[in-house]
């Protein structure tokens, strides 16, 4: 990951609404959003770590103009994705991270009934 120059804001409560109205243009394109997706675009000047305000969970998970990529953990928990400068297409969409081992054990206990059903005859004389 390249570098990204991180900055603060110092001063009245005025310069920091001035700061965060200049930063208010740069802000993700929603273009669809759903509880566990979020599809939208961007256009950013220069390489920036896109904050969301969503709790980081190794459940989400990003793409970048359908390329897979990291999320980071940021601002003491939630979500950050970087992104080089230019115009990029991101989607976010959430997984719980067990909903794989889940569908195994149910498609694994309905073959068990399946074969106890069919061979009911080996088990129950």
């Amino acid at each position: 990951m390249e570098k990204v120059t991180l900055t603060s804001v110092t001063g009245t409560v005025s310069t920091a609404l001035e700061k965060m109205s200049s930063l208010a243009g740069q802000s993700m394109k929603m273009d669809y959003f759903h509880q566990n997706q979020i599809k939208g675009t961007i256009e950013v000047a220069k390489p920036s770590v896109i904050f969301y305000s969503i709790p980081f969970d190794d459940g989400w998970k990003a793409k970048v103009d359908n390329v897979k990529t990291d999320l980071w953990e940021v601002n003491l928990g939630l979500t950050g994705l970087y992104v080089k400068e230019g115009k990029h297409t991101i989607e976010l969409i959430y997984e719980p991270p067990l909903s794989r081992i889940g569908w195994l054990g149910v498609i694994g206990a309905v073959m068990i009934g399946l074969g106890i059903r069919r061979y009911k005859g080996w088990f129950w004389k």
